[in-house]
Formats: C-alpha cells, sequence, structure tokens
C-alpha cells in the first residue's frame, strides 16, 4: 500500500507542479522518499506458506522510490530514507543536495507512512511515546503521547533559476536545509535540545538569512512530556532571541490534525509551511486549550498561535523554518522564503486576467486512461471551472490542460470561448449530451502493435441472447439480411428472426446462427478499420 499511495501522490504533485509525468521518461529526475513502517512486509512473509516472487520487491523500503522511477522511467537517483520520523524531511535535503550537485534536474521527494499491523503501535505504547486517547495535544499542558497517523506527501523540487525559466508555479524558494545527530543523549530516543539548536543554526547559515527575520516555525513537537519542553526552548533560543511581545516568533505544529505521520510528518509539515508562506496565512493550533506550564513562554520569545493569523508584515519576504527529528537521534531542519514575483511576471498575470475580455476561442483538452474516466474529468473541470476557475484565463487553463498535463489514449476536446461557455460544455459532455462543438475519441499508440488475430469459434460459443444487441448496429443488421433469403430458402427460417427470438433450439441451427454470427461480426470489425492478420478456427 506504501508503494501506491506513493505513486498516486507523486502524480497528483507533478499534475499539481504543472509537470506531465510522462515527459520526464528517460531524464536525471531523482526520487528520495523517507518510509519507516514495514507491516506490510510482516503481514506477508511472515506467512511462508504463500510468499511469491514479487514480495520482496513489493514490500521493500527501496520499493517505494524505485517503483515511483520505474513507473514514470525515471534515470535519476533513487533512494529510500529511514531516519525515523525525521525521514522525510531528510528526503527532502538530498533532493536539495542532488539538485545543487547536479545529479538531477528534478527531484521527488518526501515520505509515506502506512500502519498495517499491531506490532509496532504496541512497542510505542511501551515506550511512552503514544497518548492512550490516540491524538497529538501538542504544546499542550495534558500532552501525554502523540496518536499514529497515515497518509503520504510529495514534494518537486527544482533548482530556482531552472523553474523561473521554465514559467512554473512556485510555491516557496527553499532557502536552506541541514542535517545532524544528536550523538550520546540519556538514551538512544532521550532528545537532545543542543542538537536541535545546531541543525537550526546549520540550515540558517547555508539559507544565509537571520534567526530574526523568520516569523514562524513548524514545530516536530510529538505531544510528548520531555520531547515538547525540550523542542520549544531549542527553537527559543535559535528564533526567539532579541523578540519583543508585538513581533514573537510564531509556532505550531501539524500532528493534532492529522496525527504522527512519522516517516511522512517532516513533508506534512513542510508543506503547511509552504502554504502558510504562500497564502500569507497562519492556521491555528488544534487541540491546544492550556499551554505546557513546563515552558517559560513569556522568557522565549516565541508564541503559539492560538487563532488564524494574517501574516505580520515586515520589511522581509515572508520566512518559515521546519523541524523533525527521528527518535534515533536523527535531527534536521529546513527554512523556506515567500517566492516573490518580478515586476514582469506580476505584469504577464495582470495581462492574462484581461485576456478574456477579447472575444477569442479556446480547446480544452481532457485525456484519460480509460474512456469512462472522460466523464468523471468533465464533471471535475466543471466543478471546478464554476468555482475556483473563475480567477484564471481561460488562455491559462486551456495551455496548462494542452502542455503541462498527460495526454492519454481517450480524448476529447471543446471549444469555448469563454467561462460559461466552457463550464456548460463541460456539464454536457460529463452528462453524456452530444454538442456541435465536442469531439472525442480514442488514439493509437504509434509504437504498440496493432496486430490481431481473429479465432472463429465452433458449436457450444452460443446463447439465447446472442446478436440481439448488434441488431441494432446497421453494418451488422445489413449483413445478416443479405443472406436471410438464401438461409431462409435452404433451411426454412429466417436468420433475423432466430436472433430476434433468441431459437437455436436444433444443432442445424446453432451450426447456420454461429457462422451468421461471425459474419456479421467480421464486418462489423471491419467497418472500424479492423482487419486481421491471421484467422484460426
Amino acid at each position: 500500500p506504501q508503494q501506491r499511495v506513493s505513486l498516486e501522490v507523486t502524480w497528483e504533485a507533478l499534475e499539481n507542479a504543472g509537470i506531465a509525468p510522462q515527459s520526464l521518461a528517460g531524464s536525471n529526475t531523482a526520487v528520495f522518499i523517507g518510509v519507516n513502517s514495514d507491516d506490510y512486509s510482516k503481514l506477508l512473509l511472515e506467512d511462508l506458506p504463500n510468499v511469491e516472487a514479487w514480495m520482496g520487491i513489493g514490500t521493500a523500503y527501496c520499493g517505494i522510490p524505485n517503483r515511483i522511477s520505474y513507473h514514470l522511467d525515471l534515470m535519476g537517483p533513487s533512494t529510500a530514507i529511514d531516519t525515523a520520523c525525521a525521514s522525510s524531511l531528510v528526503a527532502i535535503h538530498h533532493g536539495r543536495q542532488a539538485l545543487l550537485q547536479g545529479e538531477c534536474d528534478i527531484a521527488i521527494v518526501g515520505g509515506v507512512n502506512a500502519i498495517c499491523g499491531p506490532g509496532l503501535t504496541r512497542v510505542l505504547d511501551k515506550a511512552g511515546a503514544i497518548s492512550q486517547e490516540g491524538r497529538c495535544r501538542s504544546f499542550d499542558d495534558s500532552a501525554k503521547g502523540y496518536g499514529r497517523g497515515e497518509g503520504a506527501g510529495v514534494i518537486i523540487l527544482k533548482r530556482f533559476k531552472d523553474a523561473r525559466m521554465n514559467d512554473d508555479r512556485i510555491l516557496a524558494v527553499l532557502k536552506g536545509s541541514a542535517v545532524g545527530q544528536d550523538g550520546r543523549t540519556n538514551g538512544i530516543m532521550a532528545p537532545n535540545g543542543k542538537a536541535q539548536e545546531l541543525v537550526a543554526r546549520n540550515a540558517l547559515e547555508i539559507a544565509r538569512i537571520d534567526p530574526e527575520t523568520v516569523q514562524y516555525v513548524e514545530a516536530h513537537a510529538t505531544s510528548t512530556p520531555v520531547g515538547d519542553p525540550a523542542e520549544v526552548m531549542a527553537i527559543a533560543n535559535v528564533y526567539g532571541k532579541n523578540r519583543t511581545k508585538d513581533d514573537p516568533c510564531y509556532i505550531g505544529s501539524i500532528k493534532p490534525n492529522i496525527g504522527h505521520l512519522e516517516a511522512g510528518a517532516g513533508v506534512m509539515g513542510f508543506i503547511k509551511a509552504v502554504l502558510a508562506v504562500n497564502k500569507g496565512k497562519i492556521p491555528p493550533q488544534a487541540n491546544l486549550k492550556k499551554l505546557n506550564s513546563r515552558i517559560p513562554w513569556d522568557k522565549t520569545g516565541i508564541q503559539v498561535i492560538r487563532n488564524s493569523l494574517d501574516w505580520p508584515k515586515s520589511n522581509f519576504p515572508r520566512r518559515a523554518g521546519i523541524c523533525s527529528y527521528g527518535y534515533g537521534g536523527t535531527v534536521s531542519h529546513a527554512v523556506i522564503e515567500e517566492y516573490i514575483a518580478d515586476e514582469d511576471a506580476i505584469n504577464g498575470a495582470a495581462h492574462e486576467q484581461m485576456e478574456d475580455d477579447i472575444d477569442k476561442y479556446h480547446v480544452l483538452l481532457l485525456s484519460a486512461p480509460q474512456e469512462k474516466r472522460l466523464a468523471i474529468q468533465a464533471n471535475l473541470q466543471h466543478q471546478w471551472i464554476i468555482g475556483n476557475g473563475k480567477t484564471h484565463s481561460l488562455d491559462s487553463i486551456a495551455t496548462t490542460l494542452a502542455t503541462r498535463r498527460n495526454h492519454h489514449y481517450y480524448r476529447a476536446a471543446m471549444v469555448v470561448d469563454n467561462h460559461e461557455n466552457a463550464a456548460d460544455s463541460l456539464k454536457s459532455f460529463a452528462d453524456g449530451k452530444t454538442c456541435p462543438w465536442i469531439s472525442s475519441s480514442k488514439v493509437v499508440d504509434p509504437d504498440a502493435e496493432n496486430k490481431v488475430i481473429w479465432v472463429f469459434s465452433g458449436h457450444g460459443a452460443q446463447w439465447k441472447e446472442m446478436g440481439q444487441g448488434l441488431l441494432r448496429n446497421p453494418v451488422f443488421y445489413n449483413t445478416v439480411a443479405s443472406l436471410d433469403n438464401i438461409i431462409t430458402f435452404e433451411m426454412g427460417f429466417s436468420a433475423l428472426q432466430a436472433l430476434e427470438a433468441g431459437d437455436f433450439d436444433s444443432s442445424e441451427r446453432v451450426q447456420i446462427m454461429t457462422y451468421i454470427m461471425q459474419i456479421g461480426l467480421t464486418a462489423v470489425l471491419k467497418s472500424y478499420g479492423s482487419s486481421p492478420q491471421a484467422v484460426m478456427g
């Protein structure tokens, strides 16, 4: 399940980034995925009588990034990262490093967690890490462990200059990242605040950013009585210095919202921080009733978000830090910054919004691997275009559908001239209605082998309703009708009437009607342009 969901989320992330997945085939695109759970492997491989050859790669950690690379035909580094709960932020760090070193031009990074058995839950319970109520209460006075969560998150990374050159949709800029280890502590699972401080300072130094200009930190915050106070003080020592009550560094954690995704936790916090920086909104902390009394909040220079907050105004771009730590001692930190488009890009966006005032036709393209999914795609596009889609020009929508999406075998195209017309056309297609400016069909892969062998069956292939649906096909009907007089003269019954009534009682009729059916089917297939390279039967 971790391989499947990671592949699905990777596809969604690429589409969100405006990168057609098939366009990456043969490229040096890298994949780094954090993973720490092998529940599914234990379920399968301990059942020795039913072990199969593909269960190895199908359950291995390496199978998650390798499966993505395999399906998308990627030739760059493909590595599974296991640093426990720090895994996915470490994967982001590895992706950044690979890009800077020129090993790849695009990095697919993230993490995944699936709970398929009780073993690790029991271990964590014995260790005092998880909450009896099954939920996280980060920074709360009643925090007594975390609730485990499942899911996957994927980020698409590019070098900044490449993303700008390609006119990509940039959500934020990853300015710096760092990874370290907390050395010898009171126990291998005990947190080390000094190590957390050090890795944050290293990330800030790489980013060349003053910590006083960072206004939000997405904390690891696993809701443990020891972990939360240690982390908050580490964040305070780095980001809380020289702060006033009116200008604190805000902190929060996504874990009370979605649970602790362990190997997937870092990327989830990263995504939350990116959205906060991008939207200029800091979301409130969930499951928080009373601040942890073990932390001297008034002396830290940091503040937990209690209510949704507009990002404070400053002379700097919006900046955020992200923390993620593993229970084996790995510490990781990343620093991100708001992307501010240059004046040309802003003017281009403003011009784009004005273009719909011009009388101009656009072609909206849809495609899907299966025919029935075309209608689903059309309905989804319809729902979007009558909502958020109104804020985008038809020109940008049509361009994205044409140049930044995969084009599968089943396709539809519709000519539209405004948003209302586009919405109506999409709705009509989704409902199966015919319209003069909509076309749909199937394309054949030019590399596909189109050779066909037709097998003609004998006695025993008949059934009572055989051919009744095909009688509505004019090619089939006319072909059978052209032979009907001969069969009536020679055998004393009508082939058309026999098909309509399902009358195949005698052996003679079965033989004749089987022949008639196959002559009719041959004509129908030929009318569609199909012809056999060989026949048998």
